[in-house]
């Protein structure tokens, strides 16, 4: 579960506390959701749980709360292990208020640790469906769809995130790096190039459109040739004078470690990456796999360098 997900929950509820005043027909069932609440908040799991399940029993809990009491609940039963009740309140929730997308997320990670896949993706599906405009269920959805060896279905959903967020460049420059993962570079340059007109000063994505040009085994294009001509001293400008041939490997790298704690790491990770794709444009293997083999020791995990840099260690081998 994320953290982030019950601080939301618990400040929606005490929104909910405050709007919505008891009356003589529902006063205990209101003072058990807001005990449930107060225990809740302070991590008594047990407490809070009698204090839901009794605001939930009687059936007359003001609508706009039952759903909160449902998802509290449920992440109170997954705090416990309780997979089998969690999702029981998971789908509580949903049915209360079927565009809960947290509902949805949540039920599905306890899905896929059960290993039920294909139920965990159905419920992704159904988020969609119930409300499109929540990007976390899109990103889950195609990292489940990956790691099942679903390349189509994981490109479909990026695309539908880009469709939904049309002038979002970032969720069309990421569609571009899927593609490239997948070899699809045709398909992958295009919308790098999509990206770049979304964003004249998106460095990175041009990055990309010459990791694109040098998997296609192509003559850049005098356009492509053009974004070389003035890359900015800033970071990964270095990287672009490097496939312009106006510096060499060990001034990219080098750059890359001048950043501070808090960037270099990123930096390195990238570097190595970018550097070991100029060496397998030049036919030098041995260089590019040592620089990709040392990516992996400090890529940060959430960096996309780390899961293309598995595809090209394994097509080396």
């Amino acid at each position: 579960m994320q953290k982030s997900t019950r601080v939301v929950s618990a400040a929606l509820s005490l929104w909910l506390a405050v709007l919505l005043s008891p009356n003589a027909a529902n006063a205990g069932s209101y003072e058990e959701f807001n005990a449930g609440l107060a225990a809740f908040n302070h991590g008594q799991v047990d407490i809070a749980l009698t204090h839901f399940s009794a605001s939930l029993e009687p059936g007359d809990l003001p609508a706009y709360m039952v759903p909160i009491a449902y998802y509290d609940r449920a992440i109170l039963y997954a705090s416990k292990k309780d997979a089998a009740g969690a999702l029981a309140d998971f789908q509580g929730a949903i049915k209360a208020k079927p565009d809960f997308a947290d509902a949805y997320i949540d039920a599905a990670q306890i899905l896929y640790a059960e290993k039920k896949y294909d139920d965990a993706l159905s419920t992704l599906t159904q988020a969609k469906a119930q409300n499109p405009n929540v990007p976390r269920v899109y990103e889950l959805s195609l990292n489940y769809e990956l790691a099942q060896g679903k390349p189509d279905e994981a490109i479909a959903d990026r695309k539908a995130l880009t469709a939904v967020f049309p002038t979002v460049s970032s969720y069309r420059s990421q569609l571009g790096k899927l593609e490239w993962q997948l070899g699809r570079y045709q398909d992958a340059k295009a919308d790098l190039e999509a990206t770049r007109q979304m964003n004249a000063g998106d460095t990175y994505a041009v990055v990309w459109i010459w990791l694109t040009i040098f998997k296609l085994g192509a003559e850049p294009s005098d356009a492509d040739k053009l974004t070389l001509a003035n890359p900015p001293k800033a970071w990964p400008g270095p990287v672009l004078q490097l496939f312009g041939g106006a510096t060499t490997p060990d001034d990219v790298l080098t750059a890359a470690a001048t950043g501070n704690a808090t960037t270099a790491p990123g930096r390195q990770c990238e570097a190595n990456f970018y550097v070991a794709e100029w060496y397998l444009r030049q036919h030098d293997t041995a260089k590019a796999q040592d620089l990709l083999q040392k990516e992996q020791a400090v890529c940060p995990a959430s960096y996309v360098e780390v899961d293309v840099t598995k595809t090209e260690l394994k097509a080396l081998q």
